[in-house]
């Protein structure tokens, strides 16, 4: 069973970056009992920090890129 995240860029009630807000979810997740087996993404901030999964997969996006 999956699990989808909406994106409301809130870190503990503050605004965040959005990989610091994507990392306190996995974060979330690890937490209530839950392993990330894998994790997709294409862009870095899908995939970067902690915890980042088992295996993590960068796919290519050529229609444009958040830095």
């Amino acid at each position: 069973m999956g699990k989808a995240l909406a994106q409301g860029r809130r870190c503990g009630g503050q605004r965040c970056g959005i990989q610091n807000f994507k990392s306190s979810e996995r974060a979330k997740l690890v937490e209530s009992g839950l392993r990330i087996v894998g994790n997709i993404g294409d862009q870095w901030s899908d995939i970067l920090g902690s915890p980042e999964g088992d295996r993590t997969f960068k796919l290519p996006d050529p229609m444009y890129y958040i830095s």
